[in-house]
Formats: C-alpha cells, sequence, structure tokens
C-alpha cells in the first residue's frame, strides 16, 4: 500500500442512542438519522469498519468510504439502523458490551435512566443485515486505568464471547470512553486489528500509523444534520 492509501481519509461517524424519546445528549433522533444517511449515501459508500481499515479494500462504486459506528449496542438502535440498511445500504459497525448483552446500563453508575441492550437475537438480526458486530468490551471500564491482568480479561474474555456468538473472530474494538494508554494500545493489538477513540480523545486519521487509536465524530443529540457534515469536514476535509 503507497503513503497515499494509508493516509486517504475514512469518516467515521459515532452514535450511541437512536432513541426519539431518550432526553440525553448521546441520543440522535432516529429521523434525523435517517434524513443524514439520505444525504451522506449521495457522496459515500457505507462499509463496515473492518472492510474499510482492510488494506486490501476496494470502493465497489466510485465514492469514498464512510463508516457508521454505534457504541453500547443499546435496543433502541434496531428499528433505525435496519431501516438505514434497506434504505440507503448504511451498514455499520455495532459495538457490543459482552457482559450486558440484553440486560440493562447497569455498567454506568452516573446514568440517570435506564435503557436496554440488545439481545443475542437482535444483534444477530442486524448482523444478518450486514453489521458487523464488535467488541466494546466486557463491562465498560476505562481501560487505561486498569491493571494488566484485568485489562487482559476485558479485551479477550469480550473477543472469546463474540467468537462464541458469531462463529468469527471480532476484529474491531471500541475503546469504553474512547480512554487508551500504550498499555491498551498494545493489549488491543494483539487480539484486534484496529481500534477507535472518540472526537476528543488523543488519536489520528491515518488507517495505518493510527490503527489502534482512530478517531470518529460522535454525533450527539443536540446536532444538526448540517453540523454533522461539517465535522465531518472538519476531521477529514471530504464533506
Amino acid at each position: 500500500m503507497s503513503d497515499q492509501e494509508a493516509s486517504w481519509p475514512i469518516p467515521v461517524l459515532g452514535f450511541h442512542h437512536l432513541d426519539p424519546d431518550l432526553d440525553d445528549y448521546t441520543s440522535f433522533h432516529p429521523e434525523k438519522y435517517l434524513d443524514l444517511l439520505s444525504i451522506l449515501a449521495e457522496r459515500f459508500e457505507f462499509l463496515t469498519a473492518s472492510v474499510a481499515m482492510s488494506a486490501d479494500r476496494r470502493i465497489s462504486t466510485g465514492r469514498q468510504p464512510l463508516v457508521l459506528t454505534f457504541d453500547d449496542a443499546y435496543a433502541n438502535l434496531s428499528d433505525p439502523v435496519l431501516s438505514g440498511i434497506k434504505d440507503f445500504d448504511a451498514v455499520g459497525t455495532i459495538y457490543t458490551i459482552t457482559g450486558h448483552v440484553g440486560g440493562y446500563n447497569t455498567w454506568n453508575r452516573k446514568c440517570d435512566y435506564w435503557s436496554q441492550h440488545l439481545d443475542v437475537a437482535g444483534l444477530r438480526d442486524l448482523a444478518a443485515a450486514g453489521m458487523e458486530i464488535g467488541s466494546h468490551t466486557r463491562e465498560h471500564f476505562n481501560l487505561a486505568k486498569l491493571p494488566a491482568e484485568v485489562l487482559s480479561s476485558e479485551l479477550a474474555d469480550s473477543q472469546e464471547w463474540l467468537q462464541d456468538m458469531f462463529g468469527t473472530r471480532a476484529r474491531s474494538l471500541a475503546y469504553p470512553y474512547g480512554f487508551h494508554s500504550a498499555n491498551v494500545r498494545s493489549a488491543a493489538a494483539s487480539l484486534y486489528d484496529h481500534a477507535f477513540t472518540t472526537t476528543t480523545k488523543p488519536g489520528g486519521t491515518d488507517v495505518i500509523r493510527d490503527r489502534f487509536r482512530l478517531r470518529r465524530f460522535m454525533v450527539t443529540r443536540q446536532m444538526s444534520v448540517d453540523e454533522v457534515l461539517t465535522g465531518i469536514d472538519q476531521l477529514w476535509g471530504v464533506s
């Protein structure tokens, strides 16, 4: 791969909830999500994280790739994500907290609401529609603060669970809260092919040099569609 190909910008958007009734900054309205997809689909080809980041990737439509990612695998994602796939071929990658599949967000002790995570059947429905299922670790701890043995088990246990459930190795990881360190990146590299941070955490956009600290533009409730497009342009210069 040439240096130009290695540094080719691949925009990555990050979402959490797609819930019209949840009054939380992490929830983007599903109607606004579908409006956004309708605009993005004219300019980009939607790919899963692992397909977009693979060295032998080839763009089939001539459009630039864009990756949609969804942290925490909440159940409210299912209908809008499936609608986006049906209407716009908007596949992407969902990052699952494997210790809480089908349960509630009890891991988030600062949260003032309960929201259910997708169960195994829901994850399999999304995978069958073209979504990639990635790892968001087992318990959603801040990995940068963990002792080495706990860090290792958070990453390895999640990988093992995903392999057992889906019959294939999970290639993609999203760091909880976006936090990472040299030790975290090294541990991630022993089990995964790449890993994502968030908008505000240290990282880059080069798919080779920054493979284990790839930045995403995290979409929040108050953002308009135009503001998301501006965010893409500011981070990657491709809107």
